[in-house]
């Protein structure tokens, strides 16, 4: 049987959740230096945006389909890490892999990157569950 000491308190949810998201701010405006705008160059890579646009499908299908059926906290936050890194690769597309020759697609990739983000925020984590015995 868990102990309450062994469950994810709500805190943690929080910190993890809003760490991710300022590592998201950072790297965008500190490392890369901000919004992508400008003009699409002709041809871009759509197997890196189809990519992007899959994880954040994924992310998205975890966080309404599968995390409302979380039996327990733990469960809970493994859905969360398991979103929030699906979210991030699609991030870390959108700023590595596209490229700045394809500012569009970096800004409709952010775009779904945020919403993402937002849906993960962790009010979720103080659900309770029903006690199981062992």
């Amino acid at each position: 049987m868990y102990t309450n000491k062994s469950k994810p308190q709500p805190l943690i949810f929080w910190g993890l959740w809003f760490a991710i998201l300022q590592g998201m701010i950072v790297l965008q405006f500190i490392l890369v230096g901000g919004l992508p705008s400008g003009e699409n160059a002709p041809n871009p890579p759509m197997l890196f945006y189809i990519v992007a646009i899959l994880s954040i499908t994924l992310s998205f299908i975890n966080r309404f389909i599968l995390m409302p059926k979380a039996r327990s906290k733990q469960r809970l936050f493994v859905h969360m890490v398991i979103g929030v890194a699906l979210i991030d690769l699609a991030h870390v597309f959108q700023l590595f892999l596209i490229g700045n020759d394809y500012p569009q697609m970096q800004f409709d990739i952010l775009c779904l990157v945020a919403v993402a983000i937002i849906s993960y925020t962790p009010l979720y984590a103080k659900k309770t569950f029903p006690q199981i015995e062992q």
